[in-house]
């Protein structure tokens, strides 16, 4: 049977990482712990990652700059990135849009909860995936297109939709 999807967990604590990664494999999915940055590289280079949830919480991890140098990699650039943290702040939001992650995740990891959420990057990934596939065949026929598509995100006006039980978390990100 196959799994949903590949999933990288960058972060140190190994206690809080195997509860997500348990909740993740339960529901069909294949959950990595990487404690150290070269092997969080190594595995979105090569591992066929399909998302990848970074604990801002990690004492010996800098997540946004981990962040950064995946979106610097042209393998890993489109790999939807998600930011796990303990609790909200408004620096967590700042720092998340600042990183252009795609997701932020807050509180302890629930199964419905975040198969709710995380489902739809999960497509966003397979879709990413059979962009590749299509434009490498497409060269194979002498079509002259770049090897990896244009993921740049427009710097313009963005629209943010949130889901949160607190109803001061949207003033909070609006804020």
């Amino acid at each position: 049977m196959n799994r949903l999807a590949n999933i990288l967990i960058a972060g140190t604590d190994a206690e809080r990482a195997d509860r997500l990664s348990d909740i993740l494999s339960e529901n069909n999915c294949n959950a990595l712990v990487c404690d150290q940055t070269a092997q969080f590289l190594t595995e979105t280079r090569e591992g066929g990652t399909d998302l990848v949830i970074i604990d801002y919480e990690s004492a010996d991890i800098d997540g946004l700059a981990l962040i950064e140098e995946l979106r610097g990699q042209p393998e890993s650039a489109g790999i939807p990135v998600v930011l796990w943290a303990a609790e909200e702040s408004g620096q967590l939001y700042e720092e998340a849009l600042a990183a252009e992650v795609d997701e932020v995740y807050v509180g302890e990891p629930h199964g419905d909860e975040i198969f709710h959420r995380f489902h739809p990057l999960m497509r966003l990934s397979t879709q990413l995936a059979e962009l590749r596939r299509r434009t490498a065949l497409a060269r194979k026929f002498g079509v002259d297109i770049p090897k990896s598509p244009d993921l740049s995100i427009d710097k313009g006006p963005i629209s943010v939709l949130v889901s949160a039980g607190n109803d001061k978390t949207a003033d909070m990100i609006a804020a």
